[in-house]
C-alpha cells in the first residue's frame, strides 16, 4: 500500500470519511524494555568466542502509542472555550 498512489489515496479517504481525527491512535513499532540499553554485539580475542553476562528479566515491554488531543482553552481565564 505505501508504493501504491491509488491504494494509499483510497485507505486516506476510508479513514478520514469514519473517523475523527481524537478516535485515532498511532502505535510505533519500536518497544522498550529492561534489555533495550544490552548491545547485540561484542568483542573477543582473535580465536574466542564473545562473552556476554546478564540478568535474565522478565517483565513488560512498553510500545509507544501517540494520540492527537485537541486543547482549546480561553485564554483569560484558563476555562475551555464554547
Amino acid at each position: 500500500m505505501e508504493r501504491s498512489e491509488s491504494k494509499r489515496l483510497q485507505y486516506m479517504y476510508h479513514m478520514g470519511s469514519r473517523y475523527e481525527p481524537n478516535q485515532l491512535v498511532f502505535v510505533d513499532e519500536s518497544s522498550f524494555d529492561r534489555h533495550t540499553t544490552y548491545r547485540g554485539y561484542a568483542w573477543a580475542l582473535k580465536g574466542q568466542r564473545a562473552k556476554r553476562k546478564c540478568f535474565y528479566v522478565r517483565g513488560k515491554r512498553y510500545i509507544p502509542s501517540y494520540l492527537l488531543i485537541e486543547t482549546s482553552h480561553d485564554h483569560h481565564n484558563g476555562a475551555p472555550a464554547a
